[in-house]
């Protein structure tokens, strides 16, 4: 294999409509990050978004409990469901402050 700048850019990818081509700097950064094991903080961001959703579920699952099979009344209706609004808003939130990164220009 040659070295050099001309054989970095041998390796590129033909061009995708609308999408530049990659320069040797990416290129060799993708070569060196493939195979590579992901950050434990990925696992844990993994797991966080993971119990984001369930929360979010939950607190959808709860909410129609709450309205329809509860029998519950007044203040304790509105109680119940200020509760799972607020974990479904905190969830939300979790979630879109988690997203990954968007890697497409």
């Amino acid at each position: 294999m040659r070295e050099g700048p001309k054989a970095a850019v041998e390796l590129a990818p033909p061009p995708v409509r609308g999408r530049a081509p990659l320069c040797p700097a990416e290129i060799r950064t993708k070569i060196e990050s493939f195979g590579s094991t992901p950050s434990p903080s990925s696992h844990l961001e993994t797991l966080m978004r993971f119990v984001l959703w369930l929360l979010l579920a939950a607190s959808v699952v709860a909410n129609a409990c709450v309205n329809t099979f509860a029998g519950l009344t007044g203040a304790a209706q509105i109680t119940a469901s200020v509760g799972t609004g607020v974990v479904l808003l905190g969830s939300a939130v979790g979630l879109w402050l988690t997203r990954p990164a968007r890697t497409d220009a």
